[in-house]
């Protein structure tokens, strides 16, 4: 037989990068949401809330298909399933492009998306472990690596982009991307070492009649082995406590009194953890011993979540997250390595895809319960403990997934065959059985999860029967350091309504949160976060009208929790300027409302040329809700007691806080100051503000971008730059926040 040459034998490293390739391409396509979801939602008139929805249901599903795609590729070899699986990426990213509502971007950017992903991803790693034995932790550890890399380019790629156009056009480039990449990768895929003469690590055979077959278990076997049963139900409970600190660690921070800037710098920590677990801790597996370096980082996991639900300093949810970062990185390299050190490599596509999918049942079902777990409780410590609890019990049923050693068989032949099989059912029946029965329950979980946070869930019960409010059919948004959020449906309207912690029996005062004319896009998080920390309640408007915006005023004043005298406003922009035409509030916060056309109206409403009758304008008086149609130019300032051109009169002594910055043009500083004086004419006490050196909409979440953003220009037409500055902006919610705490003062 012929000697295999240098670099025939380093032919297993090409199957890494393939794998390392795929999932750069498929997990960069499934985060780049974050970074294109303003956009999107702008575009298509939706809700960022749905639009975050994309990445959940594009990563849960290319989880879910792995059981499928990885048998169909121990049948049909690897090649074919991820050369399919990347032209699926590369179809959904450009029917997103194509999308025209969100029942589009559903199908493309999350159905297609994450199918095609979780076709080719799991060939692609169960083949690396085919071709290696004592780096096999180090090759898997190099493979799982694209998932990181493929997260840090998505800015980059997003920056370079911007120069052929907005996101369609991104979206478009990415498609030709992951198809080019893809299928490049899909070709350097191989699952069959045996068929080049050689055995794992390049190791050439003696005889080239002699090839051995790969060992381990079949699909169909490993489904009936009670050890397999137990990793499949360990893996599961294991993944929560590795899944959840990234979606709610954030959270959690923010509701122990860190900034926004601090709570998405723990995020940070957990991507250099998770690098550093990949390439060290999980290579170094290799000399230490890959199974017990495992089971020793699924239960640091466990245990690490005690740690998250005690830390109370910045330096010790940091502390947390780094560490954290570290073993997330190693559980997720290790766990292919451990499944096919344990079962073998027969059919191993099928057995690590049955192990993906318990990980996509713990990230559709587990997390959803832990977010419902959080608004009931009202704290975050009790969900973070369950979940530790939930990780040190799948440490030890991953303790158990090992099959019977080969001594042990042996023995086991010459046991008289009937006692043998009565023997072996018992066994199965008792245990084995009852672990499978629990993972198939925990699919049905999928469905039990995702109701246990809907609004029609545990927070129904904390609306007041008399209220406007009417719960929605909306995903819950995340509570905010354990207080009871949920979407509320009004007149003409969806809103998200949120009680202060420390409410008590006595009404509290509220707020009301009106958006720019681009709709919710996340300006509004801080902002309540400081206003629910000052035990004001708040109603965020995220779709609606006029009209809404009337009712919801109608909605807060009615519910009994409420305090009717102390209702407020706080306007973003377009928002603002609809504030000004709501009457019957005692503080308003005017953030940018486009001062410059304000003046201009004002100045109009002098004169006596009749104006066209252009649209409906809504408005609150002691009567209720009322429709009135008036000219465009005079709506704003049409004044409630006598018809007369003026402001939207407002209650007596009412406070009112206009913030501008001194570089908007939308915003010019003259005419702020002469929309401050005409407020104070109609009795309001006026307080301006103008931040120096910030532009329009400075508030703006930056999404990892550091480019301006286009958004409507309020009251005029056209676009306007904005520059997000996050640090002012966090410093702006508290300034408002403290505004509302000093004139909604009970």
């Amino acid at each position: 037989m012929s000697r295999i040459s240098l670099l025939q034998r380093q032919r297993g490293w090409l199957v890494v990068l393939g794998a390392f390739l795929i999932q750069m391409v498929g997990f960069g396509a499934i985060y780049s949401s974050s970074a294109f979801a303003p956009e999107i939602a702008a575009s298509l008139n939706m809700d960022r809330a749905y639009v975050d929805l994309v990445m959940v249901l594009s990563l849960g599903g290319s989880f879910l298909v792995s059981a499928i795609s990885g048998s169909l590729a121990d049948r049909f070899g690897p090649r074919p399933l991820a050369a399919f699986g990347m032209m699926l990426v590369a179809a959904g990213l450009a029917l997103a492009a194509l999308a025209q509502n969100a029942f589009t971007v559903f199908l493309g950017y999350g159905l297609l998306l994450g199918l095609g992903f979780g076709l080719a991803n799991v060939p692609g790693i169960a083949a690396v472990q085919r071709w290696f034995m004592t780096k096999r932790a180090l090759a898997a550890s190099l493979a799982a690596a694209g998932m990181g890399v493929g997260t840090l380019l998505v800015p980059i790629l997003k920056d370079f982009l911007a120069a052929f156009g907005d996101w369609r056009s991104a979206f478009f480039c990415c498609a030709v991307l992951a198809a080019l990449v893809g299928l490049g990768a899909a070709l350097l895929l191989d699952a069959q070492p045996e068929k080049h003469g050689m055995g794992p690590d390049g190791k050439q055979f003696a005889s080239a009649l002699v090839v051995p077959k790969a060992e381990g278990m079949g699909l169909h076997q490993a489904l009936r082995n009670r050890a397999f049963q137990y990793a499949l139900l360990g893996t599961l409970l294991v993944s929560i406590p590795v899944s959840a600190p990234i979606m709610l660690l954030a959270g959690s921070a923010e509701a122990r009194g860190l900034s926004p800037q601090q709570a998405l710098g723990l995020l940070g920590l957990i991507g250099a953890g998770s690098l550093a677990g990949r390439f060290f801790l999980a290579a170094a597996a290799d000399r230490l011993g890959r199974r017990i370096s495992f089971l020793v980082i699924c239960f640091a996991l466990g245990l690490a979540m005690f740690a998250w639900a005690g830390a109370r300093e910045a330096w010790s949810l940091a502390a947390f997250a780094l560490v954290y970062g570290v073993l997330q990185g190693s559980f997720v390299s290790l766990l292919p390595a451990f499944t096919a050190d344990s079962f073998g490599t027969r059919a191993i596509g099928g057995l690590i895809g049955a192990v993906y999918t318990s990980r996509g049942v713990a990230l559709l079902a587990g997390l959803p319960l832990m977010s419902a777990g959080i608004a009931f409780f009202g704290t975050y410590a009790v969900s973070v403990i369950g979940c530790g609890l939930a990780g040190l019990l799948g440490a030890f049923l991953l303790c158990l997934a090992r099959p019977a050693a080969a001594g042990e068989r042996k023995i086991a032949r010459v046991k008289p065959a009937i006692s043998a099989i009565a023997q072996g059912a018992s066994v199965r029946a008792r245990t084995g059985h009852a672990a499978l029965a629990l993972w198939l329950l925990s699919l049905l979980g999928l469905g039990t999860g995702l109701l246990a946070v809907s609004p029609r869930g545990a927070a129904a019960e904390a609306l007041a029967p008399d209220t406007a409010m009417r719960i929605a059919s909306l995903p819950n948004t995340q509570a905010r350091g354990g207080v009871r959020s949920f979407a509320v449906e009004l007149a003409d309207g969806v809103g998200v309504f949120e009680m202060p912690k420390a409410a008590g029996r006595s009404p509290v005062p509220a707020v009301l949160i009106l958006h720019d004319a681009s709709g919710a896009d996340g300006r509004a998080g801080s902002y309540a976060e400081q206003l629910l920390g000052a035990d004001i309640a708040v109603l965020e408007l995220r779709e609606g009208d006029t009209a809404a915006a009337g009712a919801a005023l109608a909605a807060l004043a009615a519910d009994p929790r409420i305090n009717p005298a102390r209702l407020g406003i706080l306007g973003f922009g377009a928002g603002a300027r609809l504030a000004l035409e709501l009457p019957g509030t005692a503080a308003r916060a005017l953030l940018y409302p486009g001062c410059g056309s304000l003046a201009g109206m004002r100045k109009m409403a002098t004169a006596v040329e009749p104006a066209p009758l252009l649209h409906r304008v809504a408005w609150m008086s002691d009567a209720g809700i009322r429709d009135f149609v008036g000219p465009a130019e005079y709506a704003w300032n049409y004044n409630v007691s006598g018809g007369a051109p003026g402001f939207a009169l407002p209650q007596r002594n009412a406070a009112m806080l206009l913030l501008h910055g001194t570089e908007d043009p939308a915003n010019p500083a003259e005419a702020c100051a002469f929309l401050c004086e005409s407020l104070r004419a109609t009795g309001a006490e006026v307080e301006h503000q103008e931040i120096p050196r910030a532009g329009y909409a400075w508030d703006y979440p930056q999404f990892g971008s550091t480019r301006d953003v286009m958004l409507p220009a309020p009251g005029a037409a056209g676009q306007v730059a904005a520059r997000p500055w996050p640090a002012m902006a966090a410093q702006t919610a508290a300034t408002v926040a403290g505004f509302f705490a000093m004139n909604l003062a009970r």
